[in-house]
C-alpha cells in the first residue's frame, strides 16, 4: 500500500446495475462489456488496455459500478454514458482490495483502475485501487 494525493478528477463512463450479493460475478462481464463494444472509444486519452471503474449509487445493497475514463470538468456525457466526479485528496493505493495501510477511510467514493487486457486473458480482475484516506 502506498498514499497517493489525487487532484479532482472527472469520470465519464458507462454505468451499470449490481448488487453486493451479484457484484463478484457480474463485473468481470461490465469491463468485458465496455472492452468488446469498444466503449473505450468515446474517451482520447483512454487505452483499451485501462478503465476506471467507481462503486457510486449505493441504495440498500444495490449500487452502481461506472467503467470509464477521465473527461475534463464541464464535460458533457455522450447518451448512454454518466459523469462521476472524484474528490481530491489522499488515497490509500494498493491492488489488495481493503488494504489501508494504517490510514483511516476517508469521504468519497473508492474507486479502481482496471488493467483490462490482462483481465481478459487471465479470467481474473486485475486491478489498483484508490480508496480515499484522512489526511494524518
Amino acid at each position: 500500500m502506498k498514499l497517493k494525493h489525487l487532484k479532482a478528477t472527472c469520470i465519464c463512463g458507462r454505468e451499470y446495475e449490481t448488487s453486493l450479493e451479484s457484484c463478484y460475478g457480474q463485473v468481470p462481464g461490465f469491463y468485458q462489456d465496455f472492452k468488446e463494444l469498444e466503449h473505450y472509444t468515446k474517451f482520447p486519452d483512454l487505452t483499451p488496455d485501462q478503465a476506471y471503474g467507481i462503486a457510486c449509487r449505493f441504495q440498500g445493497n444495490r449500487f452502481s459500478l461506472v467503467i470509464g475514463g477521465e473527461v475534463a470538468p464541464g464535460t458533457t456525457a455522450p447518451e448512454g454514458f454518466t459523469i462521476v466526479e472524484l474528490p481530491a485528496g489522499a488515497c490509500a493505493v494498493s491492488e489488495e482490495r481493503g488494504d489501508l495501510g494504517g490510514y483511516e477511510r476517508g469521504e468519497g467514493p473508492a474507486f479502481e483502475v482496471t488493467d483490462l487486457t490482462r483481465t481478459l486473458q487471465e479470467q481474473r480482475l486485475v486491478i489498483t485501487h484508490y480508496v480515499p484516506v484522512k489526511n494524518s
